[in-house]
């Protein structure tokens, strides 16, 4: 068995240094939420490969942005996440644990959490309970 620290998506990580790049775990490219890497890794050297393949290295770090501004959304969630006491973990699991609830999670993704929430909210408004720890 080996294991070792899951890297954190971080905003101020720099990714470039003339032409080298960093990329994946060691870039932090990991979903606070999930502790999932492969998909923004993968998504990050798609990105760089298409600015390299097309003579735009110039527009990797505006390529890359939108991804750089989903991973921010997990690490903002993550962040919610970690105020939350056991009363209200026990709360959000009884709340989507719902079968209306549970449709919403089978049709979108945690990997895009927006619709996920929003849809979650008119499903069962008892979660807008958490919003306090938005403005916490």
């Amino acid at each position: 068995m080996q294991a070792g620290t899951i890297p954190l998506y971080h905003p101020a990580q720099e990714l470039q240094k003339e032409n080298c790049y960093v990329l994946g775990d060691a870039a932090g490219f990991v979903k606070a939420t999930t502790l999932g890497g492969l998909y923004p890794g993968l998504k990050q050297v798609q990105i760089l490969a298409e600015c390299l393949i097309t003579g735009k290295e110039r527009d990797y770090k505006n390529a890359i942005a939108p991804l750089r501004r989903r991973l921010r959304l997990h690490l903002f969630v993550q962040n919610i996440f970690n105020k939350f006491s056991d009363a209200d973990w026990d709360l959000l699991v009884g709340y989507i644990s719902q079968s209306r609830v549970q449709k919403v999670f089978e049709r979108y993704t945690r990997d895009n959490p927006v619709p996920l929430v929003f849809w979650s909210l008119l499903k069962e408004p008892r979660l807008l309970r958490f919003g306090k720890y938005f403005f916490s």
